[in-house]
């Protein structure tokens, strides 16, 4: 799902924030006007600076701190974003997600109670805001925002552009050079940056401007002030620079953008400048000019400064008229303290504020229900048993909350597989790339988290038990079937295609020098037991001849046994079902003693590894049914992690003339066909079809069914593909009036169930009609192909949303 703007986080933004820049500005303010009362304009000018830059930095101090739960604060708060929340006239229908169903451990017959409660469902949260009309209420909120700060910040950067021009101006002009004695002010100041000293007719009074090279711009009547009045105005324009002053100018112009709706942060940046311009005023009078002079000479400036049209925001003036009389009077005060702001000073009264700002940025703002549910349920996911992070990490997924993505893909690697298949269900639920990558990595794939690493150190296999002869089937029997072109492969093993494979691939080294007498090549498969006991090993495999029929085994990096296949004639190509075993080569005539190991619950892996060219394995057989013999395909028995992805017909994207229809006895009261007089028997048509984008958890073997209705032998098919392979001609569909699951099939090939090689990850399967009348209610996708669906199929019906996509 997409990123959603959440109103409680404007109003962190803005309720939280108008409070934490209240008690910082409030603690400036009873510094400045109690404690350092008495103290210098720098002293007092430094606190005010503190605290415009930890204003600015308090997202990033708050993120490094912990938080602080003062329900003082946090409850009023509270009861502010309860106010903004809209009251629904009616509680709303909660809807379903399309996730796909996944069984429960092997032999428990499907979902578990304890893994998605009571089974029904699973309800989807309304997104927070209430009614979708109060939706665009954050992101009116947000736009206003942004917009007045934009506005703000675009008046410092127009300031500055202007002052640069009038700058230019007056290097050009011969007579814009500022008199003699200013250039022996600049160098008795001893700064180390360099100082232009410019006259220029757009100004009327002095100003600076600048950081590296700053600049200070006089008005054109500076060649007949008196001397006294030019020095005084080039100390105070160099004690601006000497301090950095124009640095925190533009820091307070920033803060100011940024808090617009706070009045405070307005009241703040101007009790700064004007701290600033004071303390200006203080380095001259430390210089030696006498206090009455310097007061007439900043009045006659003032009196000759005209406002500019364009607010002075890029610059720093002398001689602004805001608080004039105030800095008169503190000049003119006869045992003012103009010490300028020393180390210890400056350390001091930083260290005090930093306290300060640091528990302040702690505060907790308001946390709304879905932020406690949410906090609630990260804690489950990591703290409880299995059924209740099963349960929160669904729940996660249902609150589509980004933050919980983290530790969502960490739950994908918890020991406990239910844990981490209902991670991935969640999962499925967030548009990110990196839900993307991790659902879109296979089981054996090394770029998945809990994939185990070809190097990995694994358990030491214990050594090989003999069959008992009296061995009986386990009270919970354990399948595992593992395609072996889904291994992890290392060349030159590789893929090859043949419809007689399970799955329509197998896995061999290829005839050719160095690959005989265990030349490199292997297949490997990680694979879990959900229970401890005795395990065989089955392989189904074709050994083409007596030099073609060997590999080399091991379990979880023990020793390699040989195994060494039963024989087949070229000619013949057929596949047999071949216990794994381990032949005693000092008594050739021996048969061979089949492979049967302790394995403790829990992760392990299988190896493979080419000792004859040419050797070829379709798929393997992990069981603790020591009893069972497997036979053709080896679709007995049940995959490790069997998943059901359920899809209603009419929730696919459709194109005429395909319709929706009514019908109580559908699933979802609805259900797709084409009307009379359309056929297309020969090829797919252009239109006419139903797009349903899936994902699937794992790779593997997928069978695809339909609850379907064909009136007669004129209208009994659809056309059927998936991810864009070739089209597939589902004809012959069981005749009937009533509704009925029918597997996808080849018309060809009608008592052969089509089987669909799938990655994990997003896949589209794509239904067009064929024959007129024959009506498609629902869709099954599942790795389970033991598996027959009835009835209706599970009540939980997809969300419209998840199956659509943009044409």
């Amino acid at each position: 799902m997409g990123a959603v703007i959440d109103t409680s986080l404007l109003i962190d933004l803005l309720g939280v924030g108008l409070l934490k820049s209240l008690l910082i500005v409030g603690m400036a303010g009873v510094l400045t006007a109690g404690v350092l009362r008495t103290a210098s304009a720098s002293v007092r000018h430094w606190v005010w600076t503190v605290a415009v830059v930890s204003l600015l930095g308090l997202p990033l101090v708050a993120s490094l701190v912990p938080s602080w739960d003062v329900p003082a604060i946090r409850e009023p708060l509270e009861r502010i974003w309860r106010l903004t929340q809209p009251a629904p006239a009616t509680e709303p229908a909660p809807t379903v997600m399309a996730v796909a169903e996944v069984a429960g451990p092997v032999g428990t017959g499907g979902m578990t109670p304890a893994m998605y409660g009571t089974g029904e469902a699973l309800p989807v949260l309304p997104p927070v805001g209430g009614s979708s009309g109060s939706g665009a209420r954050p992101y009116v909120l947000l736009g206003v925002w942004l917009l007045g700060g934009a506005l703000l910040l675009l008046r410092p950067i127009l300031g500055m552009v202007q002052v640069r021009r009038w700058t230019r101006a007056a290097m050009g002009d011969p007579g814009a050079v500022a008199p003699a004695a200013a250039g022996a002010t600049v160098r008795q100041a001893g700064l180390m940056r360099t100082v232009t000293v410019r006259r220029s007719p757009r100004v009327a009074g002095p100003l600076t401007w600048g950081l590296v090279r700053p600049v200070i711009l006089l008005p054109v009547e500076a060649a007949s002030w008196p001397a006294e009045r030019l020095r005084a105005v080039l100390l105070h324009e160099l004690a601006h620079i000497r301090r950095w002053d124009y640095l925190t100018h533009l820091l307070g112009q920033i803060a100011r953008a940024i808090y617009w709706f706070n009045p405070l942060v307005w009241w703040a940046v101007q009790r700064m400048h004007h701290e600033q311009e004071q303390a200006c005023d203080d380095a001259v009078l430390q210089a030696g000019t006498p206090s009455e002079a310097y007061a007439t000479h900043l009045l006659e400036i003032a009196r000759a400064l005209k406002r500019p049209a364009l607010p002075a925001t890029g610059w720093i003036g002398m001689a602004r008229h805001a608080a004039l009389k105030q800095r008169i009077r503190a000049i003119l005060a006869p045992r003012a303290d103009r010490r300028p702001l020393t180390w210890a000073a400056g350390l001091s009264t930083t260290l005090a504020m930093a306290a300060f700002v640091g528990s302040v940025a702690s505060l907790q703002g308001p946390v709304t229900p879905e932020q406690r549910q949410m906090q609630r349920l990260l804690v489950t996911l990591r703290e409880g048993d299995v059924p209740a992070r099963q349960q929160a990490a669904l729940r996660l997924g249902r609150l589509g909350d980004a933050r919980a993505i983290g530790p969502l893909l960490l739950a994908l690697r918890d020991r406990a597989e239910p844990v981490s298949v209902s991670a991935g269900l969640a999962l499925q639920q967030f548009d990110d790339p990196r839900v993307r990558q991790a659902l879109a990595s296979g089981p054996t794939d090394p770029g998945r988290p809990d994939a185990v690493a070809p190097d990995a150190v694994a358990p030491d296999a214990v050594a090989p038990d003999a069959v008992a002869p009296d061995a009986v089937a386990p009270e919970r029997p354990v399948y595992l079937w593992m395609e072996a072109e889904h291994g992890e492969l290392t060349a030159p093993m590789q893929r090859f295609e043949t419809a007689q494979a399970s799955g329509g691939a197998y896995v061999e080294v290829p005839n050719g020098p160095g690959h005989d007498d265990g030349g490199e090549g292997a297949v490997r498969f990680a694979f879990e037991v959900p229970v401890a006991g005795r395990y065989a090993f089955w392989g189904r495999v074709l050994g083409l001849n007596n030099n073609d029929n060997s590999l080399f085994v091991s379990v979880n990096g023990g020793t390699e046994v040989v195994w060494d296949t039963p024989e087949q004639h070229v000619t013949t190509d057929r596949w047999v079902w071949d216990p794994i075993s381990d032949r005693d080569w000092s008594s050739p005539e021996a048969p061979p003693e089949p492979l049967v190991l302790t394995l403790e619950a829990g992760r392990h892996t299988l190896t493979l590894r080419n000792r004859e060219d040419g050797t070829r394995l379709d798929r393997v057989l992990v069981t603790n049914d020591l009893t069972f013999v497997p036979s053709g395909h080896g679709s007995v028995g049940r995959p490790l992690h069997p998943i059901h992805v359920w899809l209603e017909a009419e929730d696919g994207l459709l194109s005429e003339p395909l319709l929706v229809k009514e019908d109580p006895g559908a699933t979802g009261g609805q259900f797709i066909e084409v009307g009379t007089g359309h056929n297309s028997r020969e090829t797919p048509p252009e239109t006419g079809r139903a797009i349903y984008p899936f994902t699937v958890l794992e790779a593997g073997t997928y069978q695809l069914w339909g609850r379907v209705q064909a009136p007669d032998g004129s209208g009994d098919s659809f056309w059927v593909r998936v991810d864009g392979e070739r089209w597939v001609p589902w004809n012959g569909i069981v005749q009937s009036e009533t509704w009925s699951w029918v597997p996808v099939y080849h018309q060809e090939e009608v008592q052969q169930p089509m089987h669909f090689n799938l990655t994990a990850g997003p896949h589209t399967l794509e239904v067009a009609y064929r024959e007129d009348d024959t009506k498609l209610d629902r869709l099954l996708i599942t790795n389970d192909v033991s598996f027959t669906p009835s009835g209706r199929g599970p009540a939980a019906r997809p969300v419209e949303v998840i199956f659509r996509t943009a044409p």
